[in-house]
């Protein structure tokens, strides 16, 4: 009588369960690898924030007054070079455009890497403040300012605020980089609200867009160039105002859930969620507006 051998082996069945179990487990693990890599990511960008608060906070102490631009730290933060080369502001000479085109790492966020072939550019702009002036500028914040300005406290007063850059692609609606249009033009110092609540309420998908970028050229100093406002929230949408630049809404955002790294003209950093208050939020905007913010408000 022959007696039948069973060879060692996995059946089917068994080989589908361990492929079933091996992809559960992936699917638990790879959320986890995804936020450590995010919050590894965060942390360097708090760091780059806390040695830009620290120049931004040098320079104050040594002159008495903060810089008027963004390129204005340049020297401390020991790019001596960058800044002499940066006095011509002016991008369309030679010296400016090598200047724009350059690549400072303490100036970008790892986590911003949503677009591609983008080169340069800063994911930090500085608080030029909140609210219309005669000249179309809102320069009540943190920026072109004497430290005896700062009457609201300079830890009251946000300086450099993150934002994911924008090229003006009109391809691009992510509404975190774009620049929308809002259709009507509203300028009176009564008009902040009306203005703030037609570009937080238009539609991403079908507003009009401005051919205008984020973040793109850190040499210079105005909105959209490194320069943001409190007009509205962290993460809310941008808006020209009725095609207007400088009394528009230029916001501040991230690509952290929930929020943004902000640093506060004393030279401390904290993640302001995006939820914050928007009353909060604007007074963290303005260095003399009087109110008074508590500590718990972010």
């Amino acid at each position: 009588m022959r007696q039948s051998i069973r060879t060692p082996g996995f059946t089917v069945i068994e080989v589908l369960v361990v492929i079933a179990i091996i992809g559960v487990l992936v699917a638990l693990l790879l959320p986890a690898v995804q936020m450590a890599r995010e919050a590894a990511r965060r942390s360097q960008c708090s760091a780059n924030l806390h040695q830009i608060g620290v120049a931004f906070n040098h320079h104050a102490n040594r002159s008495g007054h903060t810089p008027g631009r963004l390129a204005g730290l340049l020297r401390q933060i020991e790019q001596t070079g960058l800044a002499n080369l940066t006095i011509d502001t002016n991008v369309a000479t030679p010296a400016g455009q090598t200047a724009r085109s350059i690549t400072i790492a303490v100036f970008l966020c790892p986590s911003d890497a949503g677009l591609t072939g983008l080169t340069g550019g800063t994911n930090y702009a500085g608080n030029g403040g909140v609210g219309f002036s005669p000249a179309g500028r809102a320069r009540n914040g943190a920026f072109g300012a004497s430290v005896n300005d700062f009457t609201d406290g300079m830890s009251n007063t946000a300086a450099v605020s993150e934002w994911l850059r924008g090229d003006g692609n009109p391809s691009v609606r992510d509404p975190r980089r774009a620049v929308f249009a809002t259709p009507d033009r509203l300028v009176n110092i009564t008009d902040l609200g009306p203005f703030g609540a037609e570009c937080h309420g238009l539609d991403p998908l079908a507003a009009t867009l401005a051919p205008l970028g984020k973040g793109i050229d850190w040499t210079r100093d105005g909105f959209g160039y490194s320069l943001y406002n409190h007009i509205l929230g962290i993460n809310d949408h941008t808006c020209t105002n009725g095609g207007l630049v400088d009394q528009g809404a230029w916001s501040a955002g991230s690509a952290h859930p929930s929020g943004a790294n902000v640093v506060f003209a004393d030279g401390h950093v904290s993640f302001v969620k995006d939820t914050i208050d928007l009353a909060a939020w604007r007074a963290l905007g303005s260095r003399d507006g009087g109110e008074v913010v508590s500590a718990g408000a972010w």
